[in-house]
């Protein structure tokens, strides 16, 4: 009887122990749940360092013209918002990371993936310098004006003026930056490899920087991947002729990639 109940405890042990490595398989396998609990760290006003469980939290504790530093892989999911008006009529926003103050946010050689709904963003709204370097950015999801699952623009400034410098930053978006008919945006992109999906949808044709207003655009030594059936030169500057005559746009020792052309993939290449 001894023997009988020594097998059944030992068969019920190894049960339990196959039970939690299959838990553990499927946890490593959610991006999300499987990622640490604070992975992002800041820099309060006052110098002090804290962990941060979003992005969206650690820009709000850091202080102006201090770090905010992503410290392992982070998925985040930005939702859609649904603002009902008293008169019953409803508004439709996505949630956005608003940086709002001098800031540098250094990926520390992460990759940080933005799983967007509708239009959530990074969102610029301040003149000083904002830096985000050292790192990847992935933005998914069929937003409103996604398709293919290319997501909504990474950055987008909400204000006029902005002043924003990517440095050693790979992007894998519909469009880098979307400033739209705000006026006087200025972006840097120094080095990075840009994977531009081609997307149908209302202004990202693939752009790594889409303005309609006198935009100052310099991308030096950086390698960008067109995924573009329409029209080869938006992929780069997209916008309306206004915006190109308006804006400024300097391509400094890029590669400029075309991968795909009437649905086929080809391997054209040009400084």
């Amino acid at each position: 009887m001894k023997k009988k109940l020594r097998i059944l405890l030992i068969a019920i042990s190894v049960l339990v122990l196959a039970c939690g490595i299959a838990v553990g398989v499927l946890a490593a396998d959610d991006g999300v749940s499987a990622q640490a609990e604070n992975p992002w760290q800041y820099v309060t006003s006052g110098g002090e360092t804290k962990t941060a469980a979003t992005f969206s939290e650690a820009v709000k504790g850091a202080g102006a013209g201090k770090t905010v530093t992503l410290l392992s892989d982070c998925t985040e999911l930005l939702e859609k918002v649904v603002t009902v008006s008293s008169n019953g009529t409803e508004s439709v926003t996505g949630e956005s990371i608003v940086i709002n103050k001098a800031l540098t946010v250094d990926l520390g050689g992460h990759t940080y993936k933005m799983v967007q709904e509708h239009q959530s963003r990074i969102s610029i709204t301040t003149t000083s310098l904002v830096t985000i370097k050292n790192g990847t950015i992935v933005a998914s999801g069929n937003s409103v004006f996604g398709a293919n699952n290319s997501g909504y623009a990474i950055i987008r400034p909400d204000a006029g003026n902005t002043n924003i410098r990517l440095e050693n930053l790979n992007t894998y978006s519909g469009c880098v930056v979307h400033s739209g008919w705000v006026s006087g945006t200025k972006v840097t992109i120094v080095g990075g490899e840009h994977h531009l999906v081609y997307n149908p949808g209302h202004c990202m044709g693939g752009g790594i920087v889409e303005s309609r207003r006198n935009a100052d655009v310099t991308v030096s030594d950086a390698k960008i991947y067109v995924a573009n059936n329409r029209h080869l030169m938006s992929s780069l500057i997209y916008g309306e002729t206004s915006a190109t005559k308006s804006s400024k746009y300097l391509f400094e020792n890029c590669d400029i990639i075309y991968e795909v052309k009437d649905g086929k993939i080809i391997k054209q290449s040009e400084k």
